[in-house]
């Protein structure tokens, strides 16, 4: 695995969030009924005091993310101690967000991320890519 291989999996990461969040709203039409009425009552209600801080911490979580792979991309060291971090952080942030309802195709994109993200994390810590952090990049 080249680094610029590397980079491609880590730009393609993004893009598949991205993606499915933007397919997440283009096929929101399409569930049925019931999933429509559940979805328009939780976008209508207001914020309770909890749920907004969960909104901070989830943004904050997004921002943590996106420098993480700015280090990824950089191949800094510390980025390679941060990315576990960031995925047991997500871990439980999945949970906590409550209940959500997706289309087969926003599906389909967040499982191809996680494989993506999966090889990424295997790359770093199994393969001679792994040489790049302890160099902060130098090699």
């Amino acid at each position: 695995m080249t680094r610029k291989s590397f980079r491609i999996l880590l730009v393609l990461s993004w893009l598949l969030v991205i993606a499915g969040v933007v397919t997440s709203f283009a096929t929101e039409n399409s569930l049925p009924p019931e999933l429509q009425s559940y979805l328009a009552r939780i976008e209508n209600a207001p914020l309770a005091n909890g749920e907004l801080v969960l909104v901070v911490v989830d943004m904050t979580f997004i921002v943590f993310a996106a420098v993480l792979t700015v280090g990824l991309f950089r191949f800094r060291r510390w980025a390679l101690t941060l990315l576990p971090v960031s995925y047991v952080l997500g871990f439980v942030l999945i949970p906590v967000n409550g209940p959500y309802v997706e289309s087969g195709w926003v599906s389909i994109l967040f499982y191809v991320g996680s494989l993506v993200d999966g090889i990424i994390l295997a790359l770093v810590y199994f393969t001679p890519l792994r040489e790049s952090f302890e160099t902060n990049g130098a090699v």
